[in-house]
C-alpha cells in the first residue's frame, strides 16, 4: 500500500507507484526469453548441421529467414499491444516463443521444415523488442524516470547472452541439441509464467500512477479502457491508418534504418578483424566480451542522463562518439597493433558508446501519442528491417572492396555518425525539461472531450 500527501488532500494508491519496477522486471524476463531462444539457436547451429549431414554454412538460410520475419513483424505486435494491452500480448508472445523452442526439438528434421519454424520464431521475436518495450516503459514510468526503466529491460538481453552461452553449450554436450532445446524451452516456460504474474497494462489498471509522478498525483481514470469516449473508440479501430499518416513513423523509421546499418554489424566482423592482424582466436574472441562489458556499463550512464538532458542530445552524442571511436579503431588496426591490452581496451571503449538501444527505444515511443505508441513503434521497427538486412551486406561489400576485414569499421563508424545527423533533423526532443509532449497533448484533448461529453449529458 503506497500513499502520498499534499497540503490539500491525501491520495491513496492500491499499489505503490514503485510497482513499475516489477513490470520492468517482467519485461527483463521477456528479454531473457528472447535472447535464450535466439542465442541458443546460434550456439546449436553447427551441431544441428552435423546431425543433418550438412555444413554450418548450409543452415545460414535459417538465420536469414528468421531475420526477415523478425524485421517485418514489428508492426503486427505494435498494433496488438495498442489494441489488447501489454499483459495479454507480452504473455502470449512469451508462452508461444517457449513452446516453439520445444517444438523445434520435436518436429524439425530437415532444412525446409526448419525454415518454417524460423519464420515463426522471427515473428515471435519481434513481439519482445522495439515494438513493445517503448509502449510498456513509457506507460509505467514518468518521463523523469524513463531513463532508469529502459536500462533494466535491455540489461536482460545482455545478461541473457552470458547465461545462455554457459548453459546451452553444456546442455548440448550432455543431451544433444534436441535435449538442449527441450531444456531451454522449459526454462523459457518458467520465465513466461513469471512475466505473466508481473506485467500489467497500465498503472491505473492496478490503482496507481507511473513511477516518478509528482507527489499527490491522482490515479488517472482516463487510462482505464472503460473511460474511452466515442471518438476514441472509433480512433482505436484506425490505429494503423493513424500511424501510417503520421510523419514521425517515417522519420524515425529512416533513423532506425541507418542505426541498424551500424548496430547489426558493429560486432559482426570484430573477431575476424582481430585475427586478420595476427591475434589468436582466444584473444580475438575476447574483443566481443569487452565490447559487451562496455555496453553494460554504458547502460547505467547514458539512459539516466536523458532524464536530465533529454533523449535527443544523448542519442546524438552516443552516435557521434561511437562513430568516431569506431573509425579510430580502423586506423588502429591498420597500424598493425600487437598489444593485447590496447586491442581489448579499445574495444571496451567502443562498447561504452554502444549502449544506445534504451535511449533509442525511449525516444521512439515518445514520438507518438500513447494511444498509438505500440503501433507507431512497431511500424518504425518494421521499416528498420531494411537496415537489419542491408547493414551486414554493405559492410561485407566494403571489406571486399578495400581488401581488409577491419575496413568494416569505416562503414560502421560512418553509419553511426549518419544516424546521429538524422536524429538532429528528424527526431523530436523529449525527456528532461521537454517531458513527453505527445502524451501531454493527448491528455489535454482527452480531458476537453470528456468535459464536453459531461456538458452534453447535463
Amino acid at each position: 500500500m503506497g500513499s502520498t500527501d499534499t497540503a490539500a488532500e491525501r491520495v491513496t494508491y492500491k499499489k505503490s507507484p514503485a510497482y513499475a519496477w516489477a513490470v520492468a522486471m517482467g519485461a527483463f524476463f521477456g528479454q531473457l526469453i528472447l535472447i535464450f531462444s535466439m542465442k541458443n539457436l546460434y550456439i546449436a547451429l553447427s551441431t544441428i548441421a552435423q546431425d543433418f549431414g550438412l555444413t554450418s554454412a548450409d543452415l545460414t538460410v535459417w538465420a536469414s529467414v528468421m531475420g526477415v520475419f523478425y524485421g517485418v513483424a514489428g508492426i503486427l505486435w505494435g498494433f496488438l499491444i495498442d489494441k489488447f494491452g501489454c499483459r495479454k500480448v507480452m504473455s502470449v508472445n512469451a508462452f508461444l516463443t517457449a513452446g516453439l523452442v520445444i517444438a523445434i526439438a520435436a518436429f524439425v528434421y530437415d532444412v525446409a521444415i526448419g525454415c518454417v519454424f524460423m519464420a515463426l520464431l522471427g515473428i515471435l521475436f519481434a513481439g519482445a523488442d522495439d515494438a513493445v518495450i517503448p509502449k510498456l516503459i513509457t506507460t509505467w514510468f514518468h518521463p523523469s524516470k524513463r531513463g532508469l526503466g529502459f536500462p533494466l529491460v535491455t540489461l536482460g538481453g545482455a545478461i541473457g547472452g552470458v547465461i545462455c552461452g554457459i548453459l546451452a553449450g553444456n546442455f548440448i554436450e550432455m543431451f544433444g541439441w534436441r535435449g538442449d532445446f527441450y531444456i531451454m524451452g522449459g526454462i523459457c516456460v518458467v520465465l513466461a509464467i513469471i512475466l505473466t504474474f508481473l506485467i500489467r497494462d497500465t498503472p491505473a489498471s492496478v490503482g496507481t500512477v507511473p513511477f516518478g509522478s509528482p507527489e499527490g498525483t491522482p490515479v488517472d481514470a482516463d487510462e482505464m479502457p472503460k473511460a474511452k469516449t466515442k471518438a476514441e473508440k472509433k480512433a482505436s479501430k484506425d490505429l494503423l491508418v493513424r500511424v501510417l499518416k503520421d510523419p514521425a513513423t517515417y522519420k524515425f523509421g529512416l533513423v532506425m534504418i541507418v542505426w541498424y546499418f551500424w548496430f547489426s554489424n558493429y560486432q559482426a566482423y570484430l573477431v575476424a578483424a582481430a585475427q586478420d592482424i595476427g591475434f589468436p582466436v582466444s584473444i580475438a574472441a575476447l574483443t566481443t566480451s569487452m565490447a559487451s562489458l562496455g555496453c553494460a556499463v554504458g547502460f547505467f550512464i547514458w539512459p539516466p542522463l536523458t532524464n536530465r538532458l533529454g533523449r535527443k542530445p544523448i542519442f546524438i552524442f552516443l552516435m557521434a562518439m561511437e562513430g568516431l571511436v569506431t573509425i579510430c579503431l580502423y586506423f588502429l588496426f591498420e597500424s598493425g597493433i600487437t598489444s593485447e591490452v590496447i586491442l581489448l581496451g579499445s574495444t571496451l571503449v567502443m562498447g561504452l558508446f554502444v549502449s544506445s538501444a534504451p535511449v533509442m527505444q525511449n525516444s521512439l515511443g515518445e514520438q507518438f501519442r500513447p494511444s498509438v505508441r505500440g503501433t507507431g513503434s512497431g511500424a518504425a521497427a518494421t521499416i528498420s528491417a531494411i537496415g537489419r538486412l542491408a547493414g551486414p551486406m554493405l559492410a561485407a561489400a566494403v571489406i571486399v572492396a578495400m581488401g581488409s576485414t577491419h575496413s568494416y569499421f569505416l562503414f560502421s563508424g560512418g553509419s553511426a555518425i549518419a544516424a546521429g545527423i538524422l536524429v538532429v533533423f528528424l527526431v523530436k526532443n523529449t525527456g528532461g525539461k521537454y517531458g513527453d509532449p505527445m502524451a501531454e497533448l493527448e491528455a489535454e484533448e482527452r480531458r476537453a472531450a470528456l468535459n464536453e461529453a459531461e456538458k452534453d449529458e447535463g
